[in-house]
C-alpha cells in the first residue's frame, strides 16, 4: 500500500482490539492486512494508548462474560449518576435487592410494572405539591379532614332526620281554631 492508514481506519482498528476482537477478525472487517493491525497496535502502545494491552486484557474478559463496551459505558453513566446524586452503590444495591425479594413474595413477575408505580406516585406527589418524604403524613391528615367530614355530614343527616320528625309531627296534629276566644263568643251569642 505504502500510503498513510487514514485515521478512520485507525479508529475502527483501535474500537476493534478493546472490544476484543481478534487481529484476524479487525483484519476482515476493515480491509486491511494483519499485519496492518499489529502495527496499529504497536505505534498505540508507544504513543497515544499506552495502556492499549490492558484495555484489551479488560475488553477480552469482557466479552467472554457476555459484556460489551456498550454495557461497560452504561455502567459508567449509571455510576456517574449515583455519584452526582450522592447515592452510594451499596444503598442501591440493597435497595434493588429489596425491590427483587418484594416483586417475589408479591408474584409480580413483570419488574417494569413496580418502576411504573414508583413513577405514578412521584407524578401525583409532584401535582399535590408535596414532598415524597412528606407524602405519608399528608395522608394521613388527610384522612383525619375525611373522617371529620364524614361525621359532619352524619350530624347533619341526623339534625335533618330530627326537623323531618317535627315536621310531620306538626302535620299529623289536629288543627286548633286560630282565635279560641272569639269563638267562643260566637257559641255564647247564640
Amino acid at each position: 500500500m505504502g500510503s498513510k492508514i487514514p485515521r478512520a481506519i485507525r479508529l475502527q482498528v483501535l474500537y476493534g482490539l478493546v472490544s476484543g476482537k481478534s487481529h484476524e477478525d479487525i483484519s476482515s472487517c476493515t480491509g486491511i492486512s494483519v499485519g496492518t493491525v499489529s502495527n496499529i497496535l504497536q505505534e498505540c502502545r508507544k504513543g497515544i494508548i499506552t495502556d492499549i494491552d490492558l484495555l484489551r486484557s479488560v475488553a477480552v474478559d469482557m466479552k467472554k462474560q457476555g459484556i460489551g463496551l456498550n454495557d461497560l459505558a452504561f455502567s459508567l453513566r449509571l455510576r456517574n449518576m449515583l455519584n452526582v446524586l450522592g447515592l452510594p452503590e451499596e444503598k442501591v444495591e440493597k435497595f434493588l435487592q429489596a425491590l427483587s425479594i418484594y416483586n417475589y413474595k408479591n408474584d409480580i413477575e413483570d419488574p417494569t410494572k413496580i418502576i411504573s408505580d414508583i413513577v405514578k406516585v412521584s407524578e401525583y406527589v409532584a401535582r399535590l405539591e408535596v414532598s415524597v418524604f412528606d407524602i405519608i403524613d399528608y395522608i394521613e391528615k388527610k384522612k383525619t379532614e375525611l373522617e371529620k367530614l364524614g361525621l359532619d355530614i352524619l350530624l347533619a343527616k341526623m339534625e335533618l332526620a330530627g326537623l323531618r320528625y317535627e315536621k310531620s309531627l306538626e302535620m299529623s296534629e289536629p288543627k286548633k281554631p286560630k282565635d279560641s276566644k272569639n269563638a267562643k263568643d260566637a257559641t255564647n251569642s247564640q
